[in-house]
């Protein structure tokens, strides 16, 4: 994930820009396996997950056998560090020649100008048709900077071994969801619901804001840009979190590792995460995979908040076309379908998972009906495109009242009001 970006990280993303002026002109002189040989530069903050780096190395395997003289040179990044560095390496004019983004950039890395728009490519493979809703989020002024990498929802993971002893049903609305929560922690003794409330891990708390917010039919923007801290929608949803809260079922002040880490030790019922959770408690504790499942989240609109990535060929890479080979390659159904059955993730294409890996993982179908119906918040950003460039600074300030809302210094009401004054201000401040 993304790291929290300060307000001059956001500026030194801006001014790239003009740095990739001279690049991207020189871009397709500078190679583009012309050659015949290339080593392309890749890194990724994906590379050292376990699973997903097998792969990674077998599809540069294939895709080097198949285009003879090409490599593909890996390199691994911190997930928190990945976006400063990719920044840095924009503006010193080295650019790799593949850059997966997180979603929650994209908008940023656009509107520098940074990107080199991939229509003529696209305009070749029939594969296109297939992207996810998620794809017009890397599209501006009718162009195309990006193709889905992955778009995995967040939905309700559940524990069945805990619903069956405390003796209630997956829930579908928030109140059987809270009654779910406090039958388990009174029959078992273990928490409702694990979910990071440590505000200094903003993103993640922040994520955590959006499943309530947008599970009630608000957000903290809309797609007008306009601040929406107060509105009866986001009031609602940040109550039914703080009656959870109060509630004592939900642990206060753990980060987003260790309410994972309760869920796959069967220490807490429920999490409103990625499918990228249930794998890791494959991995971890196969024992406990049969008894949990994935459901759509327990709230009114029953929005999976996404994030996601997007695959990019930077305009300063010196080999666009060799690069996007590699691309074209690993948006094969083959590849495609290995994501989605073997990974248990979501690919960036539509895809019908096969009786097979139903069959390993039971869940799977359910992700799947939840991506087609109920994906909401894409990149962790307001719906307004003119305001997510700026989302990190949204972030801080929400998490700034929001860390005071939770811990009972100030009322949901009273804060979300504040935050409201906060959040015009900076928006004003803006000139959107």
């Amino acid at each position: 994930m993304p790291t929290s970006l300060s307000r001059r990280q956001l500026l030194q993303g801006t001014a790239i820009g003009s740095a990739a002026l001279f690049f991207g002109a020189c871009s397709r002189r500078q190679g583009d396996g012309t050659n015949g040989t290339a080593e392309l530069s890749y890194p990724s903050w994906q590379f050292a997950e376990a699973g997903v780096g097998e792969y990674w190395e077998e599809s540069f395997a294939e895709f080097e056998q198949r285009k003879s003289g090409y490599t593909i040179k890996p390199t691994q990044i911190g997930a928190s560090d990945y976006f400063d560095k990719m920044v840095t390496q924009l503006g010193s004019g080295s650019a790799p020649d593949i850059m997966p983004m997180f979603t929650a950039n994209m908008a940023q890395l656009i509107k520098s100008d940074v990107l080199a728009p991939l229509d003529d490519y696209l305009a070749d493979v029939p594969w296109v048709e297939n992207e996810l809703p998620l794809f017009e989020f890397a599209n501006h002024d009718g162009k195309q900077y990006g193709i889905v990498q992955t778009a995995s929802p967040y939905g309700l993971l559940y524990n069945k071994q805990l619903l069956d002893a405390a003796g209630v049903d997956v829930p579908t609305t928030a109140e059987d969801f809270l009654a779910a929560c406090l039958a388990v922690k009174d029959a078992t003794g273990e928490w409702g619901y694990a979910a990071p409330t440590d505000t200094a891990q903003v993103l993640d708390t922040y994520i955590v804001t959006m499943q309530w917010v947008l599970g009630f039919g608000g957000d903290w923007a809309n797609a007008d840009g306009k601040a929406t801290a107060d509105s009866p929608e986001t009031v609602d949803g940040m109550r039914m979190f703080q009656s959870l809260l109060d509630a004592d079922v939900v642990p206060r002040g753990v980060n987003v590792e260790n309410s994972r880490a309760l869920f796959k030790d069967g220490k807490a019922a429920f999490m409103i995460d990625g499918p990228w959770s249930l794998t890791f408690v494959k991995a971890e504790n196969p024992d406990l995979y049969q008894d949990l499942g994935y459901a759509a989240p327990p709230t009114p609109t029953k929005a999976a908040v996404t994030g996601g990535g997007f695959m990019t060929l930077p305009k300063a890479s010196k080999n666009q076309d060799i690069a996007w080979e590699y691309l074209a390659m690993i948006n094969e159904e083959p590849w495609q379908r290995r994501w989605l059955e073997e990974l248990v993730q979501l690919p960036g294409q539509s895809l019908d998972p096969s009786p097979e890996s139903l069959a390993n993982d039971p869940w799977l179908a359910d992700m799947v009906e939840v991506a087609a119906t109920s994906q909401a918040g894409f990149g962790y950003a307001p719906p307004s495109p003119e305001l997510a460039p700026h989302v990190s600074q949204l972030q801080n300030l929400v998490m700034g009242h929001v860390a005071k809302i939770w811990t009972g210094s100030i009322s949901v009401e009273d804060g979300l009001a504040d935050c409201q004054t906060d959040l015009e201000n900076l928006i004003s401040s803006l000139d959107l």
